[in-house]
């Protein structure tokens, strides 16, 4: 039975203080959805890791918790989205109540997939368990967009830049949106631009396939300037 959980992880200002290191009590919490979610210290800071664990669902139980945890009530759709055969692994950062504008980045290493390896960052995740994330994997090489709704994920575009990053080494992946316009980056060298139909303001977090192994860490979270 997977356990939905809350684990700490290091978080960093916009001025690059690690509030983690700052003052233990100012730790974010990730809440574990769906896949198998556990804290571990990698060079002496606090780092996620995700085992996606195909075929594996999460308990209804944990599911109805969580969403109550993060929107104060269950919706049925959150239950069903988070239990479908295609649903993938889903962290959240509860402790972010919702994220606009600005600018959402982290760390991640992809450490092993049986078909792919990958890594995303989750936005505007909403009471109903539909969200966005922006993903880098191997397969493609690239940044995508995509739009997970009704159990299932669309893709909304590819990015045209490639790149092939290697395993077992920390690389970082951006999404700063200002207004409707969205831009992802990973080591600063992958772009890509889109516009978004209509603003966006839910919860983010982490995302992977069900069949990756994937590393996060050194979250930095930073609002845009009002």
């Amino acid at each position: 039975m997977l356990k939905s959980m809350v684990l700490l992880l290091g978080i960093a200002t916009a001025a690059g203080t690690s509030l983690g290191q700052a003052n233990a009590t100012a730790k974010v919490g990730v809440l574990g959805i769906v896949g198998e979610w556990t804290e571990e210290m990698d060079a002496g800071a606090p780092a996620v890791r995700v085992d996606g664990v195909p075929g594996r669902a999460p308990a209804t139980s944990e599911v109805e918790k969580a969403a109550t945890s993060l929107f104060g009530r269950v919706d049925p759709t959150f239950v069903a989205n988070a239990t479908a055969p295609g649903a993938f692994s889903l962290a959240v950062l509860p402790r972010q109540t919702n994220f606009s504008e600005g600018t959402f980045r982290a760390r991640f290493r992809l450490v092993s997939g049986a078909t792919d390896q990958t890594a995303g960052l989750v936005f505007n995740l909403r009471a109903n368990g539909e969200y966005l994330y922006a993903r880098y994997n191997t397969k493609d090489g690239n940044i995508a967009l995509w739009r997970f709704a009704k159990g299932e994920r669309t893709v909304i575009a590819h990015g045209e830049q490639h790149a092939q990053l290697p395993l077992g080494t920390w690389h970082e992946i951006a999404v700063t949106i200002a207004g409707t316009r969205l831009v992802a980056v990973v080591n600063d060298t992958l772009r890509f631009e889109h516009e978004l139909p209509g603003r966006v303001d839910g919860r983010i977090g982490f995302w992977t396939k069900r069949d990756s192994v994937t590393m996060f860490k050194d979250v930095r979270v930073t609002p845009a300037p009002k």
